[in-house]
């Protein structure tokens, strides 16, 4: 794509046919999804899968009005946002990124694909660990983003070439960066849900995605400044990490909605057990 930042001059025509052909693809897939969700989709699962998911919520138009208010919702919706929205921005223009370490376009697709993808298989794995350590979302959203801001430091000095150049630390340096940026966005969505319960998931989520459009739509913005150099890009994406920090620290960690289901979990587990204890009675006298 020709860029201002570049000041390369591609192939405008065949550029445009692979993004309308992307673009038919990805409007065939959602659509068939769609036609799927007004076929079949239930509103409801039969049965709740947890008692805090049958509490009521409030009111979207309350919960809306409430959320913007919410101080602790803004200490994890920032660094969700900033960090999240100028990773995915600053992964778009990669190419761009790596035009002066003579980094081909296909090349830097490439990279680009293998960090999204381990970032999606860290999410994964990373949200199964969370259900694991219950209740320290704080601890572990730490942890990524002080990792991922020394991947993206690294990443930045072998790309302004302040150490010798390594394709295999260039490689090794944005694809940790992916894992611990993508690999944090279950934990940073979970833990902005329990900190706005009981509002409900679906005005957190969304203002949520909101932010990360916002912020990744201020980077892509900044890149149509006239003769503007690639120079500031990763180190933008540095200070997004790093502002991360100071945010998570100043976040007090309270899980109102995982209490509820820890308290009534064990609950049912004590009946169980008294309901057996008595069987095993009712069996020993006969």
């Amino acid at each position: 794509m020709m860029s201002n930042a570049s000041g390369n001059i591609t192939n405008i025509p065949q550029i445009k046919r692979d993004i309308m052909n992307l673009m038919y693809i990805e409007f065939g897939w959602m659509g068939a999804i769609f036609l799927l969700i007004l076929i079949y989709f239930p509103a409801k699962p039969p049965t709740p899968p947890s008692l805090s998911a049958s509490t009521e919520r409030v009111d979207f138009k309350k919960g809306l009005l409430n959320i913007f208010k919410h101080k602790r919702f803004w200490l994890v919706a920032l660094p969700y946002g900033i960090s999240t929205g100028v990773y995915g921005a600053w992964g778009s223009v990669l190419d761009v990124n790596l035009t002066p370490l003579n980094i081909s376009q296909d090349e830097a697709g490439w990279l680009g694909f293998y960090s999204t993808l381990a970032g999606a298989v860290a999410g994964v794995v990373f949200a199964r660990f969370a259900d694991i350590f219950t209740g320290h979302m704080k601890l572990f959203l730490l942890i990524f983003m002080c990792g991922a801001s020394a991947s993206v430091a690294w990443f930045a000095v072998i790309v302004e070439k302040f150490i010798p150049f390594s394709s295999v630390e260039l490689y090794a340096s944005c694809i940790l960066g992916g894992i611990f940026i993508n690999g944090a966005i279950p934990m940073f969505m979970e833990l902005c849900c329990e900190a706005t319960y009981p509002i409900a998931e679906g005005v957190t989520s969304g203002l949520l995605t909101l932010l990360n459009n916002f912020f990744g739509g201020i980077f892509l913005l900044v890149l149509m400044i006239p003769k503007i150099s690639t120079k500031w890009m990763n180190w933008a994406l540095l200070g997004a990490t790093l502002f991360s920090l100071p945010l998570l620290l100043a976040f007090r960690e309270r899980y109102s909605r995982l209490h509820i289901d820890l308290k009534a979990a064990s609950t049912n587990r004590d009946e169980g057990d008294s309901h057996v204890g008595v069987q095993c009675d009712k069996e020993h006298k006969r």
